[in-house]
């Protein structure tokens, strides 16, 4: 594919309907890579209160959010891309338009790359807040918030500092 990856564009869709209240240029954003377990699995561990050792944290990608969220519209016209052009490789145009009509961009901050089971993370690490909003955005498909002490606690933990 010609189709250049998000850390590579530096571009990315809210999936949501977030807002300039909810994201906005300075702020951060982790993308979070898993393996090991299906959703479903995750779920009905998660609610039954019982993370099995066979999820892991693959990599969090920290971003800083560099621009407003635009429309798919705006994006196009203020960088001069015709808009048929395909912005992401999972980005499928429908007979009624794009899948993904929104963009914001981001510099790439830092990646952390260190397979850790979730499990770990809540006993050895005291993650607990972060497994939850790891698990949330899993299971349930929604971005969550997290407070700016956990995201400093987490990345200096799973860095070794």
């Amino acid at each position: 594919s010609t189709i250049e990856p998000a850390r590579e564009s530096h571009r990315w869709c809210p999936t949501e309907n977030l807002t300039g209240f909810d994201l906005a240029p300075g702020d951060r954003v982790l993308f979070v890579s898993t393996s090991g377990a299906s959703t479903q699995l995750v779920q009905r561990a998660y609610l039954a209160g019982d993370l099995q050792g066979r999820w892991f944290l693959e990599e969090i990608y920290v971003a800083e959010v560099k621009s407003k969220i635009f429309s798919r519209q705006e994006y196009c016209e203020a960088r001069r891309i015709p808009y048929d052009t395909q912005l992401w490789r999972a980005d499928p145009k429908r007979t009624d338009g794009w899948r993904w009509g929104r963009v914001f961009e981001f510099y790439p901050v830092t990646c952390i790359n260190k397979k850790t089971a979730m499990r770990d993370l809540r006993e050895k690490h005291s993650l607990d807040d972060l497994v939850d909003a790891i698990t949330q955005a899993f299971c349930f498909g929604k971005s969550r918030q997290i407070e700016s002490t956990l995201y400093t606690r987490a990345l200096e933990s799973l860095a070794g500092r």
